[in-house]
């Protein structure tokens, strides 16, 4: 058995994403069943997804769980609303997540908003920034997709990379969601293929 991969997806579901919910809705359903296509290719490559949405509250829909498990979100009581509270999600996730990730097993985190911060009560950029730093040190890796908006100005003050950060347009949401799907399918396939238990870098 290769070593596990924890997928975290941090989704904005503020008000500003009312233009584009149907279809980041449709594209995040079709990148879980991915997901678990993925799984059933490479079973002896574990996957575990964490997914969260934020506005100005947090709310965690599964932690941890399989892709057999993910196939049936209620999207009904997920819909946009109010301001965004970035760090907060980004800080409570992380967090919570740490629970359940062992020292040798494999983080990819994917932070989707098409905003910046502007409503969390709980962390600062300083607390993000630092937080991030030493899950980095603990080989967790980090994805940030701005949608119509300065992403790289927001992601460096969380301490992200430029190469870590993603600009899309929010009509370009479907093909992003299907290019990480993509992308981890290759980074299960790499696990899959490889001698040793850990990788050094997810692809996007």
């Amino acid at each position: 058995m290769k070593t596990k991969t924890h997928y975290l997806l941090v989704l904005d579901q503020s008000g500003s994403m009312q233009s584009s919910w149907d279809s980041t809705r449709l594209a995040v359903q079709s990148q879980f069943e991915s997901l678990h296509a993925t799984q059933l290719e490479f079973p002896e490559v574990p996957i575990e997804v964490t997914f969260v949405t934020f506005e100005s509250s947090y709310h965690p829909h599964f932690m941890s769980k399989k892709t057999t498990e993910i196939q049936h979100l209620d999207w009904g009581a997920i819909y946009p609303k109010e301001m965004t509270a970035l760090l907060d999600a980004i800080g409570r996730s992380l967090n919570e997540l740490s629970q359940h990730v062992k020292e040798d097993e494999d983080v990819v985190c994917m932070i989707f908003t098409d905003g910046g911060e502007n409503a969390s009560r709980e962390f600062s950029y300083e607390n993000i920034r630092e937080l991030i730093e030493s899950k980095k040190k603990a080989s967790w890796q980090f994805n940030m997709i701005g949608a119509d908006f300065d992403a790289w100005s927001e992601g460096s003050k969380i301490g992200l990379m430029q190469e870590e950060v993603y600009q899309y347009k929010k009509s370009e949401i479907p093909k992003m969601m299907q290019a990480f799907s993509s992308a981890f399918h290759d980074y299960s396939e790499e696990k899959s293929s490889e001698p040793t238990t850990r990788i050094s870098k997810f692809k996007f």
